[in-house]
């Protein structure tokens, strides 16, 4: 019905039953946990679902799921009405090796083209793969979940094998499963969605587990599972549940969840199942020591997109390395010259084909020979590092005056014509696409940092740059002391300026009107002009130690209503221009020296001044007054 599990923040996952037929209006409203759903072929309407939080709608194609999810831009997963048996055959599905000193060595053996892979992913712990081996159950299991999922074809890692189970552990194998085990330390849902960071329960996971598992049997896929055993982290896969009835430790425990372990590959072994109490959600694993507040599990899941998302067999591809020597150089170009020339004396390998294409159109062409060459020149890169900007020359290299506005990542090239790039003006484009601006180290000066760009949401700076830096994406100066702009695409409503900052720049926060506090450090001393301009601002605190507003800073802040200056301030002029709602000023400084402070608002303020300088005051801001926007009065 309309509204039905509106509001249910903690609900993260839903099948619905087959049979349903409707599903009403926002019934899913408000749910923030909830990312997908399953909906069933018999659904033939499905109501409009506002502030839902889905990413993904699993259903049958050509039915109201499946339109639901084009109409609304989310993704569609498809599932047919007759779902394999996904669990999992000791005999055909996993390897017949384990997870075995005897089988992997003493250390993490890699091959030097997939040392320099795994040396690609962050955060891969280096000292996890060149130190001692200490088991690859993580690429054990994720390999053979990958290979039941069809995306690691037993024919492809070896020729004739017919099943996982059949294929050796040659070197090159060997090198995959630890090149999978190093990919899950870099994995986004392995290291940033354990359970405590989806906001789940460990009975939450357990449940969720039970669930998934039981599904298997009707096409669910195997589920990895990461748990936290009595003498460190040990990975299984679940596939599958059963009715159990067994005691460990004075607990009851009435169904297991069926598991396929490295460490005993050959066949289930009863004392590494995942049991259960259906009632309390309570767990154990007997072999690891799992339970009665022992260990536990960390995360279950069996998104292969997370899982997969770096594919050894397309990660392996070199493009160039047409003599498939893991390096590319002028050899490379001499094969494919030759080759394009029917030079019958060369042979190219299927793997050097696939190397060679390098323009996106099939089959090899003289272009294909063209990019290499341009590659190995370093022209290519340098032609795609340049495009989408112009130059200006200046005394000491470049000045960026051109951007192309419909980029979304703005990388400012660090040299042009063999000169460096030494200033950019980033007020050269308006109506920008930008959310984000790259600083290499060689840019020192920026130009225009205070233009509005309404998407950009990060500045990211060179470490090596002598003159800014960026704090959690906003642009600062090198010494961390003046902050110089917020990006306007931001979408918090407060910010909370780092320890340290003595300056705000002028127009570092212009036009931000998602802002609508700003918590000041303690040693600010000046704001530079039009710095909280045009921003939502509803709340003003100044610290004590300033001692400069500058001009128009608080211009067109019409959310604004009351503000105290404090007794350090020397100078803020015209700083009240636009606000419209302003009604309070409270000054602390004893001697008035804010003769133009309202200039050019146009409004009804009341003054409060320290007692006994009432007529100070009254004195000094006697136009203000006599035009009728401002009333001194006493405390």
């Amino acid at each position: 019905d309309d509204s039905a599990f509106s509001g249910c923040k903690k609900l993260s996952e839903l099948r619905l039953n087959d049979g349903l037929e409707r599903i009403g209006e926002n019934a899913f409203s408000g749910c923030s946990a909830l990312t997908a759903i399953t909906v069933p072929a018999s659904v033939t309407e499905i109501g409009e679902q506002s502030g839902c939080a889905l990413t993904e709608v699993c259903g049958v194609p050509g039915t109201a799921a499946e339109a639901f999810a084009k109409a609304n831009g989310i993704r569609f997963r498809a599932i047919s009405g007759d779902q394999p048996d996904m669990t999992i055959d000791f005999t055909a599905d996993g390897w017949y090796f384990g997870n075995s000193g005897a089988v992997f060595g003493s250390t993490y053996r890699l091959s030097d083209r997939d040392r320099v892979l795994t040396e690609m992913l962050e955060p891969v712990s280096t000292d996890e793969m060149d130190g001692a081996w200490s088991g690859s159950c993580f690429g054990l299991c994720l390999t053979v979940l990958l290979a039941k999922n069809g995306l690691l074809p037993p024919d492809q890692l070896q020729a004739g094998a017919g099943t996982l189970h059949e294929v050796e552990p040659t070197e090159q194998i060997i090198s995959m499963i630890n090149y999978y085990h190093a990919v899950q330390y870099s994995a986004a849902y392995l290291q940033t969605q354990p359970s405590a960071v989806r906001g789940e329960s460990a009975a939450q996971t357990l449940a969720r587990l039970i669930r998934s598992a039981a599904l298997v049997p009707e096409g669910g896929s195997p589920l990895l599972v990461d748990m936290t055993t009595r003498t460190g982290r040990h990975c299984v896969l679940a596939y599958g549940t059963e009715p159990a009835d067994r005691t460990e430790n004075g607990r009851h425990y009435d169904g297991r969840i069926l598991v396929w372990d490295p460490n005993f590959p050959a066949a289930l072994n009863d004392d590494t199942c995942i049991y259960y109490n259906s009632e309390t959600l309570d767990c154990c694993l007997p072999y690891y020591g799992i339970g009665g507040g022992v260990g536990g599990i960390n995360t279950v899941t069996n998104d292969l997109d997370v899982l997969n998302a770096l594919p050894y067999f397309d990660a392996v591809k070199v493009p160039g390395d047409v003599n498939c020597d893991d390096t590319v150089n002028i050899a490379d170009a001499v094969l494919l010259a030759r080759y394009l020339a029917e030079d019958t004396a060369v042979q190219v390998s299927a793997q050097g084909k696939e190397n060679a294409e390098l323009d996106g159109a099939p089959g090899l062409t003289p272009d294909d020979s063209v990019i290499l060459l341009e590659n190995l020149a370093g022209l290519r890169k340098y032609r795609e590092a340049v495009q989408g900007f112009s130059f200006t020359a200046n005394a000491d290299g470049w000045t960026v005056t051109g951007i192309d506005p419909s980029l979304t990542a703005v990388r400012i090239p660090e040299e042009y014509e063999n000169k460096p790039v030494t200033a950019v003006d980033l007020g050269c484009a308006e109506n920008t696409k930008w959310q984000s601006v790259s600083i290499p180290a060689s840019v020192t000066a920026i130009l225009s940092p205070g233009a509005v760009h309404s998407f950009l949401t990060a500045y990211e700076v060179a470490a090596e740059n002598p003159a800014y830096q960026s704090i959690d994406g906003v642009l600062f100066d090198r010494s961390g002391k003046t902050l110089i702009r917020y990006p306007n695409g931001r979408t918090d409503s407060n910010y909370y300026m780092p320890d340290g900052v003595e300056a705000i720049g002028d127009e570092a926060f212009y036009g931000n009107l998602r802002l609508s506090e700003v918590y000041f450090n303690a040693e600010l001393r000046s704001i530079g002009r039009l710095a909280l301009a045009k921003t939502g601002i509803k709340y003003v605190t100044f610290p004590d130690s300033l001692e400069v507003i500058g001009e128009y800073a608080l211009c067109d802040v019409v959310s604004l209503r009351s503000l105290i200056i404090p007794e350090n301030v020397i100078s803020a002029e015209r700083i009240f221009k636009g606000c419209k709602r302003l009604t309070e000023v409270a000054f602390q400084r004893e001697e008035p020296c804010y003769e133009n402070v309202f200039d050019e608002f146009t409004g009804n303020v009341t003054v409060f001044p320290p007692p006994g300088t009432e007529e100070r005051y009254a004195a000094q801001l006697a136009d203000a007054i006599a035009a009728g926007y401002v009333t001194v009065s006493y405390y």
